[in-house]
């Protein structure tokens, strides 16, 4: 057993803050940590010592200045939760909505919350926020206080065409749907109910209205999880799906299953690898968040430890990936010795960056340097940024009681708007479940 570094995390029974370790034993990383009312937990963090390794050697080289951890800049996204309610009753909502007593916030409220705000992205956020009657209202508010709303929803409501119409005029600028898979089979395991037919018609308006649209899928072990193929090839045929989201089971709020039907994070990118026959693979993907790190800490952005993002180039109704883009041995090997350099800048990454290009993806260059570049001096970049031929993966875990590290939440890159105060999202789901 060796222990890679300290920490501090929370008792997973009375969250209480305690002591933790991060440790490699045998082939697995591990948090341990004890507390003195409930004893000793030791949580499963990744199957994959290597690949865990190798992203944290890079993020602690780039988030650390004098041995301490540091946050890279001011939080720019931002959680709204509009309301506790919802029209669905799913067995894994982490928010476990409908169950909480909360009033919901007045426009003036809200208001008041996101003062001081500007060019930023506000998540509304549920429960469902469509279910509150003035949300046309509340977009138009976030318009005018010249920030940038996106909608987390189920999609039931977003079936009216007139609704999702109105909601756009608003000032709607992107939208995240929940979207687990193309079979209803799933969704009557994981959800409760029949959702398909609900889902694919909202998905229809969403492309009607030109709706820049992320797909986020919550993978559960042995249920959604042989869908990975389908749902990227869907898409990856429709431009205005700009992202698609593997999130593994969350098992906050109300726990419809075990938790051994959560996936750690590698292995939700080994999902993936396994069912693409490793066209996306797990080694480019690594490669890719290093270059991610030095990236957004030269433009002053967080970056969540346990998010990993890579893209795909729409081509011929299919796909490239970055192995096409760039040759990663050498574009690997140029980030690591900016990852050693003394000072990191930016001339240095580009420069990086253009040199490891393939020849024959020369035409990318300018889509390429537009995507870097505009969000490297747009705060307001967003979804309808992204151009039509990309498209972004994520894989994503979110902190629970048990995997929480109160050390990387200092990086947390979505704060949660409370009255009089902004929260961490990860302690405000875990600690005080917002």
């Amino acid at each position: 057993m060796k222990i890679i570094r300290k920490t501090t995390s929370t008792c997973p029974e009375c969250l209480r803050k305690i002591s933790a370790d991060i440790i490699e034993d045998k082939d697995n990383v591990y948090m341990i940590k004890e507390c003195l009312k409930h004893g000793m937990f030791k949580v499963l963090l990744a199957k994959d010592i290597s690949s865990y390794n190798q992203l944290s050697n890079a993020y602690f080289s780039v988030n650390s200045s004098n041995g301490r951890f540091i946050s890279s800049s001011k939080q720019e996204d931002f959680i709204l939760m509009l309301t506790y309610r919802c029209n669905l009753n799913c067995s894994i909502c982490y928010t476990d909505s409908n169950n909480i007593k909360y009033k919901d916030p007045s426009i003036d409220e809200i208001k008041k919350a996101i003062s001081g705000l500007k060019k930023s992205r506000i998540f509304l956020f549920g429960g469902e926020p469509t279910v509150r009657e003035d949300l046309p209202q509340i977009i138009k508010t976030i318009i005018k206080s010249q920030n940038f709303p996106a909608l987390f929803t189920n999609g039931i409501k977003l079936q009216d065409l007139s609704y999702c119409k109105k909601l756009k005029e608003c000032g709607l600028k992107e939208v995240r749907l929940s979207f687990d898979s193309f079979d209803d089979k799933d969704y009557n395991k994981i959800r409760g109910i029949s959702l398909l037919k609900e889902k694919l018609k909202t998905l229809h308006n969403l492309e009607r209205l030109k709706i820049p649209t992320t797909l986020e899928v919550t993978v559960l072990r042995g249920i959604n999880d042989k869908s990975i193929n389908s749902l990227l090839d869907y898409a990856v045929n429709h431009n205005f799906i700009k992202g698609i989201f593997f999130r593994h089971y969350t098992y906050l709020g109300r726990k419809g299953f075990n938790y051994e039907k959560s996936y750690t994070l590698f292995e939700l990118v080994d999902l993936v690898a396994n069912q693409t026959k490793n066209k996306i693979s797990k080694k480019d993907i690594i490669s890719f968040q290093k270059l991610i790190y030095i990236y957004y800490k030269l433009i002053n952005k967080r970056k969540c430890f346990h998010d990993l993002i890579y893209f795909l180039y729409r081509k011929d109704k299919n796909y490239i990936t970055l192995k096409h883009l760039f040759n990663l041995n050498k574009l690997d090997s140029k980030i690591d010795c900016l990852l050693k350099s003394k000072k990191l800048k930016k001339s240095d990454f580009y420069l990086s960056l253009m040199t490891s290009l393939n020849i024959k993806s020369l035409f990318l260059l300018k889509e390429i340097l537009h995507l870097f570049l505009k969000s490297s001096f747009s705060k307001e970049f967003n979804a309808s940024e992204i151009q039509s031929n990309l498209l972004f993966i994520g894989f994503q875990t979110l902190c629970n009681a048990y995997t929480i590290d109160l050390e990387l939440t200092k990086n947390c890159t979505s704060g949660i708007l409370l009255p009089g105060k902004i929260e961490n999202r990860c302690e405000g789901h875990v600690l005080h479940n917002f």
